[in-house]
């Protein structure tokens, strides 16, 4: 889900702000701001598919007549009507663009996590499969089967050095980041929330190399910053999703504390409890 839009700054200024007020009166571009809000969030390709002129008056909470107010747009180039009495934001894909992608950057996210899921079931499956498959020795064969012939034993040799090649695979195999993240979602009881975790994960490992996660302190931190928006009222997801659109490197609950106030402590005393220990009440 989209959280935000980009306005540009010529917004203040531009001819077609100031037709919309000449057809409306004072503070009509406000109306047109909400409407691009709520288009963000329910139609995030700008293609209003089956909304007529009172579904986009009620969608900015416009008063007045509905069709003066659709009029007002198309006369002003804000919202275009094509032959199939469809309506669009005009030019929504070219100045919206980060929003126009909402869904397909969801189902991308969804596909990956997907594929990561499968892929370690699969391997986990066929491993299970090939130790169930060892066939054991009974006990009549083992008293029946011959004793081996005694065989000299070799001269003792010194074992090689592992290369540093070796021990750098060992290292890595140990703290393999990836599993550890598996282990902090179960932890936790993040299971509902894992394929954002793994997608804030790989946005992480997509940064600057002195941004990426390279130990399980940085695991660590995540989830910590995790729970406490859980513990604050927020939907974690949501969070995830908002670090990765305003670029932070970690969902911080301090980030959010104002949505947090406002929608959740007059009805969560976790939250309140929470934000008295951080200082904030």
């Amino acid at each position: 889900m989209n959280k935000d839009i980009r306005i540009a700054t010529s917004f203040k200024n531009h001819r077609k702000r100031k037709k919309l007020v000449r057809l409306l009166g004072f503070g009509a571009e406000v109306y047109l701001i909400d409407l691009w809000l709520t288009v963000s969030m329910d139609c995030p390709e700008g293609i209003l598919t089956g909304w007529d002129t009172e579904d986009i008056a009620d969608a900015c909470d416009w008063a007045g007549d509905p069709a003066v107010f659709v009029d007002a747009l198309i006369l002003s180039k804000w919202l275009d009507l094509d032959q199939e009495g469809e309506y669009s934001l005009h030019d929504w894909s070219e100045h919206q663009g980060w929003a126009c992608k909402a869904k397909t950057r969801s189902e991308s996210a969804k596909k990956a996590a997907d594929a990561r899921w499968n892929k370690k079931r699969a391997t986990t499956e066929k491993r299970l499969n090939s130790g169930s498959n060892a066939t054991a020795l009974q006990p009549n064969q083992i008293r029946n089967a011959p004793s081996p012939s005694p065989s000299p034993s070799p001269s003792p040799s010194p074992s090689p050095s592992p290369s540093p090649k070796d021990i750098k695979k060992k290292i890595k195999k140990k703290t393999s980041l990836k599993t550890y993240l598996k282990e902090k979602i179960i932890q936790n009881n993040f299971i509902e929330t894992k394929d954002k975790v793994f997608e804030f994960y790989n946005y992480r490992m997509n940064m600057p190399i002195k941004d990426r996660y390279v130990s399980k302190k940085g695991i660590n931190g995540l989830f910590r910053h995790m729970v406490g928006c859980r513990k604050a009222g927020l939907i974690v997801s949501d969070c995830l999703e908002e670090a990765m659109e305003r670029n932070w490197k970690t969902p911080d609950p301090s980030y959010f504390n104002n949505k947090s106030r406002s929608n959740n402590l007059n009805s969560n005393a976790g939250a309140m409890e929470w934000l008295k220990q951080e200082g904030e009440l």
